[in-house]
């Protein structure tokens, strides 16, 4: 996850600010409002869908099932059980 990191996302958003700086000055107020909100929203929904990602991928994981964890549980089965 991103929480607690440097997220290179955040570092990007806070580049294309700096960069923009100088153009913004020349800009009108709701004009650099609307720059703003807008490169937030992108921010916002970058890192959400990366950490969707993360998610979904720890979660495939998860369902994997390790080769020596299923026989055992195979083995006592009542299925399997020996004189059936």
């Amino acid at each position: 996850m991103m929480f607690r990191q440097v997220a290179a996302t955040r570092i990007a958003a806070a580049g294309v600010v700096l960069a923009l700086l100088p153009a913004m000055v020349r800009l009108p107020a709701l004009a650099v409002l609307l720059v703003l909100a807008v490169l937030l929203v992108a921010l916002n929904v970058v890192e959400h869908l990366r950490v969707e990602r993360r998610v979904a991928e720890r979660r495939d994981v998860e369902r994997e099932v390790d080769p020596a964890t299923e026989r055992a549980v195979a083995a006592r089965s009542p299925e399997s059980a020996p004189g059936e």
